[in-house]
């Protein structure tokens, strides 16, 4: 099924269009650049990529004059990408946005929590930490699941953690990211998607949005996005931290 913007709640929209707010340097047909003062440092540079949507492309004025970009007739997203790695800037990769339609979020309050999924607290620290040595720190740092979250929830099989996602109030608050890993051995078996759609509802209650992440390259994690109910957003990139 075919997702527009009018799909998603304000509150999703508002919250990926706001730092794209402000004066206009480059528009065409394919891309819009707009200089904002209000970017942190390490927001400096950000891309959006939505379906069927010019690409935005927003800079703070230091970087802007840096790129001195109003003297260039005519910009291509491949000129800017090269013009900014002339200048050491260096994109990091990109992060798949997911998040529920309106439709989609109506259904995912309204349904029950699976037998075998529950919330973690404080008092699951011993299984937790079986959890976490039963996957590689690789795993877990893609993952970024943590006990002490503002909200876990785990999949239970015969006593043992197999699945786990957590979330926290994320950027201004209006979302909350969502962490997610499932052990190798219990992959394929629905538990991720019964997690992801369990912490949603408590975000919703909150009054915020389920916003998930994931990299290209993850596919796994992607399907479990789509098979989770969740609707892609779009393509967000900014600087690596490593950038000068």
């Amino acid at each position: 099924m075919d997702v527009t913007a009018t799909d998603f709640s304000a509150t999703v929209t508002g919250f990926w269009q706001r730092p794209f707010a402000g004066d206009t340097l480059v528009e065409s047909a394919h891309m819009k650049v707009v200089v904002n003062p209000d970017l942190t440092f390490e927001r400096r540079v950000t891309f959006l990529a939505r379906p069927g949507a010019p690409l935005q492309v927003t800079l703070t004025p230091a970087v802007a004059d840096t790129l001195a970009l109003d003297a260039m007739a005519a910009l291509t997203e491949q000129a800017l990408r090269a013009r900014l790695a002339d200048r050491g800037i260096v994109m990091h990769e990109p992060d798949l946005l997911f998040n529920f339609t309106q439709r989609g979020a109506d259904a995912v309050r309204a349904e029950p929590v699976g037998a075998h999924v529950r919330r973690l607290t404080a008092a699951d620290q011993e299984m937790f930490t079986a959890f976490e040595a039963a996957n590689s720190a690789a795993d877990l740092d893609v993952a970024w699941v943590s006990l002490t979250d503002w909200a876990v929830f785990g999949a239970v099989v015969d006593g043992e953690l197999v699945c786990v996602s957590s979330a926290y109030p994320w950027g201004t608050g209006e979302v909350a990211d969502i962490g997610i890993l499932t052990s190798l051995p219990a992959r394929g078996q629905g538990h991720g998607v019964a997690v992801v759609r369990a912490i949603s509802a408590p975000i919703y209650r909150a009054g915020l949005e389920p916003q998930y992440r994931t990299q290209p390259g993850n596919e796994g994690s992607r399907r479990t996005a789509l098979r989770a109910g969740l609707a892609s957003f779009g393509i967000w990139e900014t600087v690596t931290p490593e950038a000068s």
